[in-house]
C-alpha cells in the first residue's frame, strides 16, 4: 500500500488517520479513525510505539496544515481531507504527522490508544 503526504510516496503495511472527530466524547470513534492493513493488535502496538516516541522526539512529528490532504493507494486511489493524525507504518520505518498543537496531539495519541484498545477487546473471543 502507498502513503502520499506532500508529494512524497512511502510504501507502508498499516495507515491509520484521524480527524477532528478523535476529541469527541463519544466512545465510538468509527468515522473519526481510518484503518488501512492491519487489525486492532497492530494498530495498538503502532500507537503505542508512536506515544513513547512522541514523548521523546516530538521534533520527528511531521507538521500538517489543516487543509493539506492525503492519499492512500491500496487497490485505487483515497484522497483524505481534515486530516487530525497519520500514523503509519512501513518497512523498518514509523511516520507520525498532525495538524494541531503538540498538547492535542498528545491528546488525540491517548484517545486513538483507547480506541484501539477497544477494538482488541471487541477482537478477543
Amino acid at each position: 500500500m502507498k502513503l502520499i503526504l506532500r508529494g512524497e510516496t512511502y510504501e507502508v503495511e498499516i495507515v491509520v488517520t484521524c480527524n477532528a472527530g478523535i476529541f469527541s466524547d463519544d466512545p465510538n470513534k468509527v468515522g473519526s479513525v481510518r484503518i488501512y492493513g492491519r487489525d486492532g493488535r497492530a494498530v495498538l502496538a503502532m500507537v503505542e510505539q508512536a506515544r513513547m516516541l512522541y514523548e521523546e522526539y516530538p521534533e520527528d512529528c511531521l507538521r500538517l496544515q489543516p487543509e493539506e490532504k492525503v492519499a492512500i493507494e491500496e487497490k485505487t486511489r483515497e484522497v483524505i481531507a481534515d486530516i487530525t493524525l497519520v500514523l503509519a507504518k512501513g518497512d523498518g520505518f514509523s511516520l507520525l504527522a498532525t495538524s494541531v498543537d503538540s498538547d492535542a496531539t498528545h491528546d488525540a495519541l491517548t484517545r486513538l490508544h483507547r480506541y484501539a484498545t477497544r477494538l482488541v477487546r471487541v477482537d478477543v473471543p
